[in-house]
C-alpha cells in the first residue's frame, strides 16, 4: 500500500503546492503511525521513506493526532489547520526533526481519513510554498485548500475501505478453507488446534483486532475458554474465569444471545473480569458475539482492540459470519466427541461380550492356553520321535534348536496371557509373524508330503497384540495342515500370502491361507465359527480355534471369510483395516 500512498502524496503536494505530504494510519494498538511521506527538504532534495521511520503519535497527541479524536456525537474527527505551526502543540522529537529537515515549521493542514463509522488515520500537508518553491513566510490557508485536502483524504479513505473489504473477504476465505478440512476425523478429534488457527487469522495483520478469545459451552452450561490468541499480547494477568448466564460481558451475551460491543472499556469496566489484563495490554475496546446453532448458544467469541474502536455495521457483519462458521464447527466437534465416547463404550461392551463368551465354560486365558498348547505338546512329542530316528547329528541339532525356540515362544505366550502386560499393543510386522509360524509348521510337516509356501508382499509395520495375531495365524495353519493330512494326497500344498487390498474404499492388510485339503462340507459351512464345533472331534479337536480367531479379527474391526470346495481345498482370508493398525 505504501507505494500507492507515495504516488498519491506526490500528486497532492504538487497540486496543493506544499513542501511535505504524509499519510498516518492507526495501528492495532491505537497508535497513529506514519505509513508514507513525500516532499523536499530545505535544500530541495527529496525526502525518502527511510527518514524518521518511527514517527508515531498517541491519539490526541499534538497537532497531527488531534484530528482523529471523535468530535461531538460522531465517531469522526475534524480537520485542523495552522499558519503558525511553531506555536502548535507538537511532539518534541518531531518538532526538532521536522525543523531540522524542512528548515522551518510554518503552516499545515491535517484532515482525518474517515472510513466506515471511524477514522483510519490522517492526511497532512506541511509548509505552503510560493511559486518559486520557497516557503511562504505569510501563508494563507483558505477554505478551498481545506476542501481540496479533505477531498483527497476521502479518496484515500475510500481506497482503504476497499482494500480492507478485500482483506476481510480473504480472511473469510482462509477460514473457510480451514473449516473445509474438518470433515476429517483427525481435525475433529483436536478442535483446539482448529480454533487457534482461526483466531490467528482474526488477529492477523489484515483485521483491526489485537486479541481474540473463544469460549465454548460445556455440559454443565458454563462457558469455558477453548482458545485465546493475541498480537503482541501478554497473557500473564489473564484468568480463565468460568462464565455463567448474566456474568460479565460474555455472560450477558450468553443470556441475551445477541452481540454486545463496548467501544470504551473504561466506561463499562464492571462488565470485565480481566480488567488487570485489559489495562496491562492497553486494550481499549471489546466486542462479544454469540455462537449459535438452531437457536441454541454454543459459545462466544470476544475480540479486543488497542484503540477506541467503533464497530461498524460491516465489521459486525464480518464477525457474524465468522461466528456462524465457528458454531458449525463447534457442533461438529461436540458430536464427534460424543460419538467417540459412544464408540469407546460399544467397544468396551463388545470386549465384555467376547470375554463372557470365552468364559462360558472356563476362563478365557485358560481356555486359549489349553487349546493352543495341547496341539503344541502333541507336536513336540512328534518332534521328539523324529529326533530319536534322525539319521544324522546335524538333523538332530536342527530339530532340537527349532524345538527349543518354539517352546520358549510358547512360554512367553503363556506369560503374556496371564500378565496384564499382555494386553498392550506393540509394533511388529505381519510378515515376520507369518515367517515364524511357517518355520514351525514346515518342521512339523517334515517327512510328510506337505509343502508350506510363503508368498509375502511388502507390508508396513503395525501396532497389534502380537499374541492375538499369532493365534489367528497358528489356528489357520493348523486347520490347513489337518485338512491336507486328511485328504491323503500324494502331495499336499499350503500357500500363505500377505498383501494390501482395497474394498469399498477401505484399505486392508490381508492374510490368505489356501490349502488343497479335503475342503468343508456344505452342511458344516454355517457352523465352522461356532464355539465347540469341530469336524475333528474324534481326533481330539476342541472346536475353539476358528471361534477364537474370528473374535480376535473382529476386535480389530476386521473380517475373516472362506471359500471351500469338497475334495479341492479351502481358502481362508483375513482382512484387517490398515488405518486401525497404523494408529
Amino acid at each position: 500500500m505504501a507505494p500507492a500512498f507515495r504516488i498519491c502524496l506526490r500528486a497532492t503536494r504538487r497540486l496543493m503546492n506544499f513542501q511535505v505530504a504524509a499519510v498516518y494510519l492507526l495501528s492495532k494498538d491505537g497508535i497513529l503511525e506514519r505509513r508514507a511521506i513525500d516532499g523536499i527538504d530545505k535544500r530541495g532534495r527529496p525526502i525518502g521513506p527511510d527518514w524518521y521511520t518511527d514517527e508515531a503519535y498517541k491519539p490526541g497527541e499534538g497537532f497531527t493526532a488531534s484530528v482523529i479524536l471523535p468530535s461531538g456525537d460522531t465517531a469522526y474527527g475534524q480537520p485542523a489547520w495552522s499558519t503558525d505551526l511553531e506555536r502548535e502543540a507538537l511532539n518534541p522529537k518531531g518538532r526538532v526533526l521536522y525543523r531540522r529537515k524542512l528548515g522551518i515549521l510554518q503552516s499545515a493542514i491535517s484532515v482525518p481519513l474517515n472510513g466506515l463509522q471511524q477514522s483510519y488515520g490522517a492526511l497532512e500537508v506541511v509548509n505552503k510554498l510560493r511559486h518559486d518553491k520557497s516557503i511562504d513566510p505569510n501563508p494563507q490557508i483558505t477554505q478551498e485548500d481545506i476542501n481540496w485536502v479533505s477531498i483527497i483524504a476521502l479518496v484515500i479513505a475510500s481506497t482503504i475501505t476497499g482494500i480492507r473489504s478485500r482483506h476481510e473477504s480473504f480472511v473469510l476465505g482462509e477460514i473457510s478453507q480451514v473449516l473445509a478440512k474438518t470433515y476429517e476425523d483427525q481435525y475433529l478429534a483436536q478442535p483446539g488446534a482448529i480454533y487457534e488457527r482461526i483466531l490467528r487469522l482474526i488477529v492477523g495483520p489484515l483485521l483491526p483486532f489485537q486479541a481474540a478469545v473463544l469460549r465454548i459451552l460445556n455440559a454443565a452450561g458454563v462457558l469455558e475458554v477453548m482458545a485465546k490468541v493475541g498480537d503482541n499480547v501478554d497473557w500473564t494477568r489473564w484468568k480463565d474465569v468460568p462464565i455463567t448466564k448474566g456474568s460479565w460481558l460474555a455472560g450477558i451475551v450468553y443470556e441475551e444471545q445477541r452481540y454486545a460491543v463496548v467501544p470504551n472499556i473504561e466506561e463499562e469496566k464492571g462488565k470485565f473480569a480481566n480488567l488487570d489484563w485489559v489495562r496491562a495490554n492497553g486494550i481499549k475496546s471489546c466486542g462479544c458475539f454469540p455462537l449459535t446453532s438452531e437457536g441454541k448458544l454454543v459459545g462466544t467469541l470476544s475480540v479486543y482492540t488497542g484503540h477506541v474502536h467503533r464497530f461498524s455495521a460491516r465489521g459486525i457483519g464480518l464477525l457474524g459470519s465468522l461466528t456462524s462458521s465457528l458454531a458449525f464447527f463447534a457442533v461438529k466437534a461436540r458430536i464427534a466427541s460424543e460419538l467417540k465416547a459412544v464408540r469407546a463404550e460399544l467397544e468396551s461392551q463388545q470386549q465384555a461380550i467376547v470375554r463372557a463368551a470365552h468364559q462360558a465354560a472356563y476362563n478365557e486365558s485358560t481356555q486359549r492356553f489349553l487349546h493352543q498348547n495341547r496341539s503344541v505338546l502333541v507336536n513336540t512329542l512328534g518332534w521328539l520321535d523324529r529326533l530319536r530316528s534322525a539319521a544324522s547329528d546335524a538333523g538332530r541339532k536342527r530339530i532340537i534348536s527349532v524345538t527349543r525356540g518354539w517352546i520358549n515362544t510358547q512360554i512367553r505366550r503363556v506369560d503374556r496371557q496371564f500378565d496384564a502386560e499382555g494386553t498392550k499393543y506393540s509394533r511388529t510386522n505381519l510378515n515376520q509373524l507369518v515367517r515364524d509360524a511357517i518355520r514351525y509348521f514346515s518342521l512339523q510337516s517334515r517327512g510328510k508330503p506337505i509343502e508350506v509356501v510363503p508368498r509375502l508382499s511388502l507390508l508396513p509395520d503395525i501396532r497389534v497384540n502380537e499374541v492375538e495375531v499369532q493365534d489367528v495365524i497358528y489356528n489357520l495353519l493348523s486347520n490347513a495342515t489337518r485338512a491336507v493330512e486328511e485328504s491323503r494326497r500324494g502331495r499336499g500344498r499350503i500357500i500363505v500370502s500377505t498383501g494390501l487390498a482395497r474394498l469399498a474404499g477401505i484399505e486392508y492388510i490381508q492374510l490368505v491361507v489356501r490349502d488343497n485339503g479335503v475342503g468343508i462340507k456344505v452342511k458344516d459351512a454355517k457352523q465352522i465359527y461356532d464355539k465347540r464345533f469341530s469336524t475333528y472331534k474324534a481326533k481330539g479337536g476342541r472346536g475353539l480355534g476358528l471361534f477364537i480367531a474370528k473374535g480376535i479379527v473382529e476386535r480389530y474391526d476386521g473380517r475373516i471369510e472362506f471359500q471351500s470346495k469338497v475334495g479341492r481345498g479351502s481358502r481362508f482370508t483375513v482382512r484387517l483395516p490398515k488405518e486401525r493398525l497404523l494408529a
